[in-house]
């Protein structure tokens, strides 16, 4: 055998040696594409699945914010005044709602305010209803009213006073953000029920990216209609 015959035949079993390398790193790769299709389909379901359970948590954490302040109502727009007696104000205006004068409902009330207050300031009152029924009468009395100012617990001007649900912080902000669209000119109507904001009828929610404030608002369909503006 001749050197060049030599040399053919090592070149054709290098050829082939070749050949069949290529073809075993082709199906590796091929394989360790599936591989990675199959662990980002996993991941991403795992995240799906994550997102879905955080939501759930959320939306438990927002049911029992909601429920720790059932009994709460809070009352804006009254100057606080040194000796006050909230308790007798809250009768004035509980009498000019329309309730009987001996059926006073039994709640707890303080000011939102961190000692000392300045006379003339109007940090809100906190009321603590003993009973949601009574809460709610009271409140379904305010929203049928709807002209209750400070002549009628004896001060000398007609300023409003507000009569609105205790809400979260996280209703808080979204409440503050639907006003803003409001103001825009883009919802007509925000309220709340039972410590969710809604516009008409309609609860509203958020999109929330990590770490950041709230991006946009979307609304969802609330059970019944509202019964105030």
């Amino acid at each position: 055998m001749s050197i060049d015959d030599l040399w053919s035949k090592i070149e054709a079993k290098l050829d082939n040696f070749k050949q069949d390398l290529d073809k075993r790193i082709d199906g590796l790769e091929d394989s360790l594409a599936a591989f990675k299709t199959e662990c980002g389909s996993k991941i991403d379901r795992l995240a799906d699945s994550v997102s879905g359970v955080r939501h759930d948590v959320d939306r438990a954490n927002a049911s029992i914010g909601r429920v720790e302040k059932v009994n709460e109502l809070i009352i804006s727009g009254v100057p606080y005044q040194q000796n006050e007696n909230l308790v007798a104000m809250f009768g004035f205006i509980v009498t000019r709602l329309g309730c009987d004068e001996s059926k006073i409902p039994l709640a707890s009330l303080a000011r939102l305010a961190k000692s000392p207050i300045a006379v003339g300031s109007t940090p809100p009152i906190i009321c603590e209803f003993a009973l949601r029924a009574d809460r709610n009468a009271f409140y379904a009395s305010y929203l049928n009213h709807r002209d209750l100012n400070l002549s009628h617990i004896g001060f000398q001007n007609t300023n409003r006073i507000y009569v609105n649900e205790n809400l979260t912080k996280e209703d808080r902000e979204i409440r503050a953000a639907a006003l803003r669209l409001k103001k825009e000119g883009k919802v007509q109507k925000v309220y709340s029920r039972n410590g969710i904001v809604l516009r008409f009828g309609w609860e509203i929610r958020v999109h929330r990216a990590k770490s950041a404030p709230f991006k946009s608002l979307h609304a969802t369909a609330a059970s019944d209609e509202p019964h105030s503006t």
